[in-house]
Formats: structure tokens, C-alpha cells, sequence
């Protein structure tokens, strides 16, 4: 099958997925073209969460990270985001890439990287498949660095694991009323107005090491009516600040739960519990 085709195939399934919207450029980057572009810039820090180990010599894997803040290269950063063995296997390192992604995408913003764009170019140029011009490449990267970072959303459609009895292999299966909203929002995709949920039965999830912390927020979220509060066993974020993540694209839940605890940072991603609504990572500023 040509590259062409495959090509066509993507855009037409995920344009059917996303209610029809046109898919107007594409980007395909394999891990072997990040090790390229990962040391063009030097590598790159990641906070890593817990220790991984993992072999397979079929696939040529050697994965050995212990926790902590690590600059990794090109190489270790591909390990890291591949590496798929734990509780949630493949959603995992969906949650590992929009990590590594947006780090990457805040070291390329950073105005020390403008010496080295030329050199980020090329290597993008000459490793990745993609349809955007040069002059393309470049207006977006100007864009980009008007644009807050506080502005600069990952969203992973909602959803739920694939059960045993329905595939013989694991896929998300996404949940179809919940695209919408994020169609409307993120793609001005207009849509049927909904009826707003009941925020106090938002489910959210927190995360953190300290039983006291973890304890004390979610009896505070709960004194100020939320009622679908719990304690999740998830990896840390390792972040200084507490960090209040809108797991299905919406920042206006976020902000509710960053408001009742008085506390914490914003972000639009799905690094938490993908089945909550909001995961709140407690950082050091709760203990």
C-alpha cells in the first residue's frame, strides 16, 4: 500500500470519527525520527514517575529508567515512550507522548531555540512524512510562540478500554456523546445544545503520596459539594505545584475544582485517571 494511500485511509477514518471535519494537513512521526529531532535540540528533560524495566530483544528494546527529573537523548526518550508495560499498557504511553510532546513543544518555543531552527528544520524536513510546506512549518511555528502555553491543549477523545468479549486485542473505544462538546469547542463544529451536567457529580480523581494531603482534599471538595471524589493510584506528575488537569477538554471543570481547593494549575490533557472528569495531582505546595 503506498504512502498516499495510507495517508487517505487516516484522514477519511479520523474525519469520520470527528463527525466529518476536514483534516487539512497531516504530521506522521515514527520514534526513530524523534531520536533525530530529540538530539537537534540537546535532548530533553522528563520527570519520570517510577521505575521501568522491560526487554525484548525481538523489538530491540532495552528500557532501564529509575524516578526522577532526567535530561534523556534521543534514544532513552524513545524507550520511555514506548515502554507500555504497566496497569494501563497502551493508554499509558498515549499519556507518556502528550507529555514528551508538550515538553517538546516548550523547549522549541524557547527563544534560546531560535539559533537552532535551521537545524530543527532540516532534520523535520529529511525524517518526518508530512504535507506542510516549509513557509507552513514556519508561520506555525511563529504562531506558536504568540500563543500562551497555558493555551496549548492535548485532549484523547473520552472513552473506555475495549472489553474481552468484544476484541480479541485491546482498543479505546471512545464514547460517542462525548465528542461534541469538544468538537464545538476545539473546531467550532456546531452542535445541538446539550443540557449542562451537574457539576457537583463530576467525577474527580486525586493523586498524591501523601495519605494526608490526599485525605484533606477530598473531604475540602466535598465540604463544597462535590460528591464523586476519590483517591486514584496513578503515577505523580512530580510537579512542584499542584496541577488540576481537565481530563475530557474542558478547562470550566478544571477551574471549579481549582477554585473549591484554592489551589493549583490548569491544564488541558489526559495525563490522569482517563475515566474521571478532573485529576488533581497534589503537589508539594499541599503537604
Amino acid at each position: 500500500m503506498s504512502l498516499d494511500l495510507r495517508v487517505s485511509i487516516a484522514e477519511s477514518t479520523v474525519s469520520k470519527l470527528l463527525s466529518g471535519i476536514a483534516i487539512d494537513r497531516y504530521v506522521r512521526v515514527d520514534t526513530e525520527e524523534l531520536v533525530h529531532l530529540v538530539n537537534a535540540i540537546g535532548g530533553l528533560e522528563v520527570n519520570i514517575p517510577k521505575a521501568m524495566n522491560y526487554v525484548d530483544h525481538t523489538q530491540n528494546l532495552n528500557i532501564h529508567f529509575e524516578p526522577g527529573l532526567q535530561k534523556l537523548s534521543g534514544q532513552h526518550l524513545e524507550e520511555y515512550v514506548r515502554f507500555r508495560h504497566d496497569e494501563l499498557g497502551d493508554i499509558g504511553r498515549v499519556q507518556r507522548q502528550q507529555e514528551v510532546i508538550k515538553a517538546l513543544m516548550q523547549k522549541l518555543l524557547q527563544p534560546q531555540m531560535i539559533t537552532l531552527l535551521p537545524k530543527v528544520l532540516q532534520v523535520v524536513q529529511q525524517n518526518t512524512d508530512t504535507d506542510f510546506s516549509l513557509e507552513e512549518m514556519l508561520a506555525t511555528y511563529r504562531t506558536m510562540t504568540t500563543i500562551p502555553r497555558s493555551s496549548m491543549n492535548l485532549v484523547m477523545l473520552p472513552g473506555r478500554f475495549s472489553r474481552p468479549s468484544e476484541f480479541s486485542a485491546s482498543y479505546w473505544i471512545a464514547d460517542s456523546d462525548a465528542i461534541p462538546p469538544i468538537l464545538s469547542r476545539y473546531f467550532n463544529v456546531p452542535t445541538v445544545a446539550q443540557t449542562q451536567d451537574d457539576s457537583t457529580q463530576m467525577k474527580i480523581a486525586i493523586v498524591s503520596p501523601s495519605d494526608e494531603a490526599a485525605n484533606s482534599a477530598i473531604q475540602r471538595l466535598k465540604q463544597q459539594g462535590f460528591n464523586n471524589v476519590y483517591r486514584c493510584d496513578h503515577d505523580p506528575l512530580l510537579e512542584p505545584k499542584t496541577q488540576v488537569i481537565a481530563e475530557h477538554g474542558n478547562p470550566e471543570a478544571a477551574e471549579l475544582v481549582s477554585k473549591a481547593l484554592n489551589k493549583g494549575q490548569i491544564q488541558v490533557a489526559s495525563v490522569g485517571d482517563v475515566t474521571s472528569d478532573v485529576t488533581v495531582f497534589l503537589g508539594s505546595d499541599s503537604f
